[in-house]
C-alpha cells in the first residue's frame, strides 16, 4: 500500500507519493481496494458512501450564507418598515458573529478576507437598520477596519460582483448613518472603481441585475426584473432578490423569500436551488480524479435524471453557462441525444455573465465546444474560437488565473485539446487538486458531508494501484512460445516470425479465455491485412509509383499499423465481442475513423522527415496532385480538416446508443487511443522517437505523484 509523506517547508506542505510493490492486486476493481485493511479504508468507505447518497439526492445540501442571510433580514415586514419579515434571520446574525469580529465563513484562510469583508458588512447593516447588537457592530467595524487593505488586493480570492457589490454596501452605509471609521480615500476610490464598472456594463443588465444589491441608487429596477425566474428569484440569488423586494416590491420576489423560510429556518445559502450543478460537478471531478470507477451506476442513474432536467428546461441549467457547457458535454459524451443549438446564447464573449473574472466558466464552454460531431455544429466552431482565445489571453496575463489548480488545468486543456489521455489529466489534476473545502460565488460555500481530502487519498490511493497494474500486465509481451527450427532466409525474418507468430498465439490463446471462443483467425487476419498494405506501400516505393490520393488512403488507413493494437485489446475489455458484432458496418466504421485518424495526423506531423527520406504521404501527394499549385501549408490545412472529420464522426459513434451493438466500453477504447495518437503527434512525429513519450509512459505507471499545495500560512 502507498504511504504519504508529509513535510512543511517555507509555508508548502509537500506530499510525496511513496511506492510499495507488496500486496498489489491483479485487477484495479475498486472493491479489491475497499476489502484492505489499512486504517483509512474505513473513511475511504464513508466517503464513496457519502458521495453516492449526494448523487442521488434530488437536492443537495449546502452550507449557510451569513452575507445572504444578512440581506434576506433586511427586508422589511409588510405591516410596519420598523420591524423585519424574517426576524429568525436577524437573530442568526446575532448569535453568529465570530471571535475576530467578523461572519467569516473560514476565519482562518488568508485568501478569503474579501469575502469575509463582503459578509461582515452586509450584516453590519442589517444590525444597523433594525438597530439592535450595537456590541457587535462595533467589534464587527474593528474587523473591517483592521483588513479593508483586502479589498483592493489582487492575490486575494474576489466573490463575484465584488468590485459593485462592496463599495455599493459602504454607500449605503454612509446612506444609512453607519459611520465607516477608515480612509475617505480608499472609499472614494473603490466607488469611482464601482462607477466606471458598472458603465462598463451598459446594454448588459443582466449582469446588473445578478448584483443588484449593489445598486443602491438605481431607478429602473423595472429593467433588472427581466431577468427573474420563474421562482421569482433574481439567479436563484438570495441577496440579489432580497435586494429587488427591497426597491421594487415585487410579490414574485417574496414568494421566493418565503420559500427560503419553509426550507432554512435560521440562516439560507448562498444560492438556492442548487440541486444540477453540484452533482455534475462532482461526476466531473471523480472523472478528473480518475475515481469515477468507484460510481458507475450511480453516475449512470445521477445522468438521467439531468437529461429529464435537460429535456424539461430547467432553468438552473440553460441560464447559468458553467452548468448548461458541462451537462452539454457529460450527457454527450455519455450517449445522450442533445442539440449544441442549445448553447447559442454563450456563442459570444459578451453573453458571458462577469466574464471578466470567470475563467472557470469559459474553460467549461471551451471544454464543450469539441464536442463537435455533425458537420455543421457552427454554434460550437464559434465557441471554440473566442474561448480559446480568451483562455490563451488570460494565461499570458500574469496572475489572472490565481488559483494554482485552475491555472494548470486551463494551461494542460489548450496544450492538449484531442490528446488528453485520463491518467495522465488524472496525475495532473491530484498534483494541483486544491484541498480546500469551498466554492465561490457571490460568497464562499461548501457542500456539506463532502471532504475534498479524502477524494484525494482515494485518488492516490488508486493512482497507485493502476501503477502496478501496468508494470505487471506488460509481462504478458515478453512472454514468446518456443517453436522448432525453420528456414528462413535471414536472422531478422526468422527473429521477426518468432515474434509475430508467439504472440499471436499467446493473445489468441488468453483472448479465446476471456471471450469464450476462438478468436485466433481474427488476429491472423489482421496482421495479414497490415503487413499486406505494408508490402504494397514498398512496392510503391521500390517502382517509384505515384498512387492517386484514394489509392494512397484507402492502402494508408490499414499500413498505418494500428489494427493488431486496438482490435486485439478490444477482446480483454471484459465485454463479450460475438463473431456477429466484430463483422458489423459499425465496428468496422470505428475502426476505420481512427486509423484514419491516426495515418493523416502522422503525415502532418511527419511531412519534412519523410519528405527528407523520399516517402510518399497525403499531403505530400496532395501537393503532387495538383500540379504544385498548393503550398505545403495549405495541404496541412487539408489533411488538417480531413482530421478533424474524422475525430467529430468517431466521436459521434462512440457517443451514439441508439442502433448500437459494440459495447461502450470497447468503443470507449477506440476514443481513447485517438486521444493516444494526438498525444504521439503532438509536436512532431513522436512514433519515430524512442525518448519522445518516454515521460508520459513514465507519468502513468512509474514516477511517483508530487503534489505541492499552499498552507494556510502562505
Amino acid at each position: 500500500m502507498a504511504n504519504l509523506c508529509l513535510t512543511a517547508t517555507g509555508g508548502t506542505l509537500k506530499i510525496v507519493l511513496a511506492q510499495s510493490t507488496k500486496g498489489k492486486p491483479n485487477s484495479p476493481d475498486p472493491s479489491q481496494l475497499l476489502n484492505r485493511k489499512p486504517q483509512n479504508i474505513i473513511n475511504m468507505k464513508n466517503s464513496i458512501t457519502k458521495i453516492r447518497d449526494m448523487l442521488k439526492k434530488d437536492e443537495v445540501e449546502l452550507s449557510v450564507s451569513s452575507y445572504d442571510t444578512a440581506w434576506v433580514a433586511m427586508v422589511p415586514s409588510q405591516n410596519s418598515s420598523k420591524q423585519p419579515l424574517f426576524p429568525q434571520y436577524l437573530n442568526w446574525i446575532m448569535e453568529s458573529q465570530q471571535p475576530d469580529g467578523s461572519w467569516a465563513f473560514d476565519p482562518a484562510h488568508p485568501l478569503l478576507i474579501k469575502d469575509s469583508l463582503s459578509s461582515t458588512l452586509a450584516c453590519l447593516l442589517a444590525l444597523h437598520k433594525w438597530n439592535v447588537g450595537d456590541k457587535l457592530v462595533h467589534k464587527g467595524l474593528d474587523f473591517i477596519t483592521s483588513n479593508i487593505w483586502a479589498a483592493t488586493d489582487k492575490h486575494q480570492h474576489s466573490p463575484r460582483g465584488f468590485d459593485i457589490i462592496f463599495p455599493g454596501m459602504i454607500e449605503h452605509a454612509r446612506d444609512t448613518g453607519l459611520n465607516l471609521p477608515f480612509n475617505n480615500s480608499l472609499i472614494e476610490g473603490m466607488l469611482l472603481k464601482r462607477n466606471l464598472e458598472i458603465k462598463s456594463f451598459q446594454g448588459e443588465t443582466n449582469r446588473l441585475a445578478y448584483v443588484a444589491e449593489g445598486l443602491t441608487r438605481l431607478n429602473d429596477w423595472q429593467e433588472l426584473m427581466k431577468y427573474q425566474r420563474s421562482n421569482g428569484s433574481l439567479f436563484n440569488s438570495p441577496s440579489a432578490t432580497a435586494a429587488a423586494f427591497i426597491h421594487f416590491h415585487d410579490g414574485k420576489c417574496l414568494d421566493y423569500l418565503s420559500s427560503l423560510v419553509k426550507k432554512f429556518d435560521k440562516a439560507v445559502p448562498t444560492i438556492y436551488p442548487l440541486n444540477i450543478y453540484p452533482r455534475l460537478y462532482m461526476i466531473d471531478n471523480l472523472a478528473k480524479l480518475g475515481i469515477d470507477g468507484h460510481f458507475t451506476e450511480v453516475i449512470a442513474t445521477t445522468l438521467d435524471d439531468i437529461y429529464r432536467s435537460w429535456m424539461q428546461g430547467n432553468e438552473e441549467i440553460f441560464l447559468d453557462p458553467t452548468c448548461l457547457a458541462m451537462a452539454f458535454r457529460l450527457l454527450r459524451m455519455n450517449g445522450y441525444e442533445i442539440s449544441s443549438d442549445t448553447l447559442v446564447n454563450f456563442d459570444r464573449q459578451k453573453n458571458i455573465l462577469n466574464s471578466a473574472n470567470d475563467v472557470k466558466s469559459v474553460l467549461e464552454l471551451y471544454k464543450a465546444s469539441q464536442m463537435i460531431i455533425f458537420p455543421n455544429e457552427h454554434i460550437l466552431e464559434r465557441i471554440y474560437a473566442w474561448t480559446s482565445t480568451y483562455l490563451k489571453n488570460e494565461l499570458a496575463s500574469i496572475g489572472a488565473i490565481q488559483d494554482r489548480s485552475l491555472h494548470n488545468e486551463v494551461d494542460y486543456a489548450l496544450k492538449h485539446p484531442y490528446a488528453n489521455l485520463e491518467k495522465i489529466e488524472s496525475r495532473r489534476y491530484i498534483e494541483s487538486y486544491n484541498v480546500d473545502n469551498f466554492l465561490l460565488f457571490k460568497t464562499s460555500y461548501r457542500y456539506f458531508n463532502i471532504d475534498n481530502s479524502d477524494l484525494l487519498t482515494l485518488s492516490f490511493q488508486y493512482f497507485n494501484e493502476c501503477q502496478a497494474i501496468y508494470r505487471k500486465e506488460m509481462e504478458y509481451l515478453e512472454r514468446w512460445d518456443e517453436h522448432s527450427t525453420i528456414g528462413f532466409k535471414s536472422k531478422n525474418v526468422e527473429i521477426l516470425f518468432y515474434a509475430l507468430y508467439g504472440t499471436t498465439n499467446d493473445l489468441a490463446d488468453k483472448a479465446s479465455k476471456q471471450q469464450g471462443r476462438c478468436v485466433k483467425k481474427h488476429l491472423i487476419d489482421m496482421w495479414i491485412d497490415t503487413l499486406g498494405a505494408m508490402l504494397k506501400e514498398a512496392e510503391w516505393s521500390r517502382n517509384k509509383i505515384v498512387p492517386t490520393m484514394y489509392e494512397y488512403i484507402t492502402n494508408g488507413y490499414v499500413s498505418f499499423g494500428i489494427g493488431p493494437i486496438i482490435l486485439t485489446s478490444l477482446y480483454f475489455m471484459g465485454s463479450k465481442l460475438s463473431e456477429q458484432v466484430v463483422e458489423t458496418q459499425e465496428y468496422n466504421d470505428l475502426f476505420v475513423h481512427l486509423s484514419m485518424i491516426g495515418r493523416l495526423i502522422n503525415d502532418y506531423a511527419s511531412i519534412t522527415r519523410e519528405g527528407a527520406e523520399g516517402k510518399l504521404n497525403s499531403v505530400s501527394l496532395t501537393i503532387i496532385h495538383d500540379c504544385g499549385a498548393i503550398t505545403e501549408k495549405k495541404a496541412q490545412e487539408k489533411v488538417a480538416s480531413l482530421i478533424e472529420s474524422h475525430r467529430r464522426d468517431l466521436l459521434r459513434m462512440v457517443q451514439q446508443t441508439k442502433r448500437s451493438v459494440v459495447p461502450k466500453v470497447c468503443k470507449d477504447l477506440f476514443w481513447k487511443m485517438s486521444k493516444i495518437l494526438h498525444l504521439f503527434y503532438l509536436d512532431d512525429d513522436g512514433f519515430t522517437s524512442p525518448h519522445k513519450m518516454a515521460s508520459a509512459v513514465n507519468e502513468i505507471i512509474n514516477e511517483p505523484i508530487l503534489l505541492l499545495t499552499y498552507s494556510k500560512l502562505d
